[in-house]
């Protein structure tokens, strides 16, 4: 799945990045979720569903569109849940 997003650049996830969103060759495969959680250091998260071969992930991305002051720069980033789906490389 990450190879469909950055193609030929597929990071190697430890934790769960955010990634801005200008690194993201693909965005067709997010649809919007309805999903939004808040964090007291970030400000609201709103989620992405990722449509990949058919298959929906619910809630596997999220971003926030309006971060607070302290984070401005994470605006729009994409973060994915790791343990939500499988790495494949290749």
């Amino acid at each position: 799945m990450y190879r469909h997003l950055f193609g030929s650049q597929c990071p190697t996830l430890t934790t769960n990045p955010q990634f801005p969103p200008d690194t993201i060759s693909d965005r067709s495969i997010f649809s919007d979720s309805t999903l939004t959680t808040k964090c007291p250091w970030k400000g609201t998260a709103s989620y992405y569903n990722i449509n990949v071969n058919g298959d929906v992930i619910k809630d596997a991305a999220w971003y926030y569109p309006e971060p607070k002051d302290g984070v401005k720069n994470i605006k729009d980033h994409v973060a994915f849940c790791k343990s939500e789906f499988p790495l494949v490389h290749g």
